[in-house]
């Protein structure tokens, strides 16, 4: 069997770059949202690679848990830090043949 190929994704040089210039990464991950990506096949990948992580940020970014945030400002309502661990793992866990993935050079897929 082949080893699928990896679509490099855009690195982020500290957590306070990635904050600034996530775009929409940390609305993916909220699961019980329209765009719940809990189903998609990098997705899966991670939560079985960082099942602990996974569990972590499923229950931190469900809209009760992001809800008692919202007076605060929108940096301290989101886990940034393990956010960012979530995406430095996924980044090697995005395929070619994934769904939605736009060929190799497609190294914004997880923050579009």
């Amino acid at each position: 069997m082949e080893t699928p190929k990896a679509v490099p994704q855009f690195e982020f040089k500290s957590l306070e770059h990635f904050i600034e210039e996530n775009n929409n990464f940390y609305a993916s991950m909220i699961l019980d949202g329209n765009r719940s990506r809990e189903n998609e096949q990098f997705y899966q990948r991670f939560s079985k690679v960082a099942p602990k992580l996974a569990e972590e940020l499923k229950q931190s970014m469900t809209m009760e848990n992001r809800g008692k945030g919202m007076a605060l400002p929108w940096e301290k309502v989101f886990p940034w830090d393990k956010l960012w661990e979530a995406y430095k793992i996924m980044s090697s866990l995005v395929y070619i043949g994934d769904l939605y993935v736009k060929g190799e050079n497609d190294y914004c897929f997880l923050t579009r």
